[in-house]
């Protein structure tokens, strides 16, 4: 679904990705992980066409990206949830929702899309007619997930989805999020804490200084001690 061949990225004077190489499969978790400054946010950022690659290719369901904008690789069925990403908080649930929908051309369509994804989203689902300025920290980051998938996205690529919620907010968020595998969605999971985000991910690879050091299932790594010890401590990673 989702490919990177030998990726590089320049910040400046700074190689801020250095030769990754990754894939993602239709209906999996791809969790990356790794401490601060690793590059991870920079690689999303090229992957979603925000920031050019100085090098290597990202095709996304065979089609090579490198010559498409933001938006044009959005409506190919990427979608990308930065860090922070904003709701319009005056809005009703119902309304941040139906506005993700806007790419399906006509507002049936987004009608019937809702219909789909709510049962993924029960607290959502029992506070549409709310302001999303109502909502807890926890329910606002499902509405922007839920959001992003109103675009039917072929592959999500979410960077930080638990940053500043509490535990149990934070391991909801990310049930959710592994939840959307049964509508065969390819998700590349950027996560501060690496344990829960391991605990949840089919796969995973690690990042340290714009290279990718390990990768292979995401419980062989969750079981590697020297990993743990090295990279994988519980929020450290960003």
């Amino acid at each position: 679904m989702l490919e990177l061949h030998d990726v590089r990225v320049r910040h400046g004077p700074t190689l801020a990705v250095d030769g990754v190489s990754l894939d993602l499969h239709a209906g999996e978790v791809l969790a990356l992980v790794g401490p601060n400054g690793a590059g991870k946010s920079s690689l999303a950022r090229a992957i979603a066409g925000t920031h050019r690659p100085i090098q290597g290719v990202i095709r996304l369901a065979g089609e090579d990206l490198s010559r498409l904008g933001p938006a044009e690789i959005a409506a190919r069925g990427l979608t990308h949830l930065p860090e922070g990403r904003p709701l319009a908080l005056t809005l009703s649930v119902r309304d941040n929702l139906l506005s993700g929908g806007h790419v399906l051309g006509a507002l049936f369509r987004a009608q019937e899309r809702l219909v789909r994804i709510l049962p993924s989203f029960p607290q959502l689902a029992a506070k549409l007619e709310q302001p999303a300025a109502d909502l807890s920290g926890g329910e606002r980051q499902w509405l922007v997930v839920a959001r992003a998938l109103m675009a039917q996205p072929k592959v999500l690529v979410i960077d930080e989805p638990t940053l500043g919620l509490g535990p149990r907010a934070a391991g909801q968020t990310l049930e959710t999020i592994a939840g959307l595998r049964k509508d065969g969605a390819a998700i590349l999971l950027i996560e501060q804490n690496a344990a829960m985000a391991l605990a949840i991910a089919d796969r995973a690879a690690v990042m340290v200084r714009g290279r990718i050091v390990a990768a292979g299932s995401a419980e062989a790594l969750r079981n590697d001690p020297a990993l743990a010890r090295g990279y994988l401590g519980a929020g450290s990673e960003r």
